[in-house]
């Protein structure tokens, strides 16, 4: 299997695009959060293992929140693997929402 190989200028928008989208998803949590008067601090992912930056960041916090499954929910698993892995990293507390 060989992967579709795409034109650097599609790829640079799309990864822009995602980048973009990404920002705003992060704006609107921040909003809920601060609307409820709690402190929040969301940081935006790039370029790095999820689960090694999560972990990574979570020395800086009390507590990490995230997702139960991601992009990949091929199979019906409790919780999806990046999950899996900052559960077991994590050097703080994790809270897992489905």
């Amino acid at each position: 299997y060989v992967p579709i190989m795409y034109r650097s200028d599609i790829s640079d928008n799309l990864k822009e695009s995602f980048i973009e989208d990404g920002k705003r998803i992060l704006h609107d949590t921040e909003q809920v959060f601060r609307k409820a008067e709690y402190p929040v601090k969301t940081t935006l992912l790039r370029d790095e293992k999820p689960s090694l930056a999560i972990c990574n960041l979570g020395r800086e916090y009390d507590l990490i929140v995230m997702g139960t499954r991601g992009l990949h929910d091929e199979e019906e698993r409790a919780i999806g693997s990046t999950s899996d892995k900052v559960i077991h990293c994590s050097p703080c507390s994790v809270l897992l929402v489905r």
